[in-house]
């Protein structure tokens, strides 16, 4: 039987919940487990993780719509978890209640967004090419500031990766439909939605506890 459009998207929630929970439930862990940490910093596992990370999440970029449900579904949750590894310290650098205020907000924020974009009519066909152009602009002015250690920058530059990431979403939910009337098989659009949408939480997280979260001192 095929799967309606509001199932997708259902499903498209339904993963990214799963997503979000094993990313922040293996980030806290790890980062209150003495062993995994001394593992990660110390032994200087942190970077092979990061590579794995972004190896997987290309993979997963690549051709996350043609592969098996179940290879789909398991690429997911392991990106999720490898995620949560490196994105452990957060929860070393901020305050605790910070984290979850700012999980919360950007939790309200892109479920609004993501809901306002599935009821929309937009058509973002041509976004694409010019967010894509807008991502790298930013990873390339992230990278310089980084050696330059310019602070004036970095209040600009969170902004304008929250915005690209929130623009993103919508282009990512219109995506999902335009899957779903295209792609012959629908088995992993929901998969695909999640693994997109997750991408932007995570993103606008990250930038929104670097203007607002509170540091352990």
């Amino acid at each position: 039987m095929e799967e309606t459009l509001e199932k997708v998207y259902s499903d498209v929630f339904k993963w990214l919940f799963v997503g979000l929970m094993i990313t922040f439930g293996v980030a806290y862990l790890t980062a209150n487990n003495i062993t995994i940490l001394k593992f990660l910093f110390l032994d200087g596992m942190y970077w092979l993780v990061f590579v794995a990370e972004i190896l997987l999440g290309i993979f997963l970029l690549m051709g996350l719509t043609k592969y098996s449900k179940n290879l789909a579904i398991g690429l997911f949750l392991g990106y999720s978890a490898l995620t949560g590894l490196s994105l452990s310290t957060i929860f070393i650098m901020y305050k605790i209640e910070s984290v979850i205020y700012m999980i919360l907000a950007t939790a309200i924020a892109v479920g609004t967004i993501s809901v306002l974009a599935k009821n929309s009519k937009i058509n973002t066909k041509g976004f694409g090419k010019y967010l894509f152009i807008g991502l790298l602009a930013l990873i390339a002015l992230e990278f310089i500031n980084y050696f330059f250690m310019n602070n004036s920058l970095n209040m600009p530059l969170n902004i304008a990766g929250i915005i690209i990431f929130i623009v993103y979403i919508v282009y990512d939910m219109r995506k999902v439909e335009e899957l779903y009337e295209t792609l012959e098989n629908k088995d992993n659009i929901a998969i695909y939605g999640a693994f997109q949408i997750y991408l932007d939480f995570i993103n606008i997280l990250i930038r929104l506890l670097e203007l607002f979260g509170k540091r352990n001192d």
